[in-house]
């Protein structure tokens, strides 16, 4: 082996251990960086699972109002055979949508 091989082989070793310093700093940071996305990934899926939520509690109430409307609706025409008893509809859903009670 000459005298350059020699050379070369002990700078190789010489930079060895900074090489794996390096490296297994860039796989510490790497492993960090995945537990951060890991961790961002899992919140927004409970922000997704909150909003489903809320989206399916207002579908809830939204249908509940519709059918107290229908009913509403309903015995409202019903009650409007008579003059009088448009009349006394007229005045007891004069604070509601008349629009939706209308026949």
């Amino acid at each position: 082996m000459s005298a350059y091989d020699k050379r070369m082989l002990a700078l190789k070793l010489e930079r060895h251990p900074l090489h794996c310093i390096t490296e297994t700093r860039h796989t510490e940071n790497a492993r960090i960086e995945l537990e951060r996305l890991s961790l961002h990934c899992q919140q927004k899926q409970r922000h997704t699972e909150n909003a489903r939520i809320e989206l399916e509690s207002y579908r809830s109430t939204a249908n509940m109002k519709r059918g107290i409307q229908r009913m509403l609706a309903l015995n409202w025409r019903r009650d409007i055979g008579s003059t009088a008893n448009r009349n006394k509809a007229y005045k007891e859903f004069s604070r509601g949508d008349k629009a939706l009670l209308t026949p």
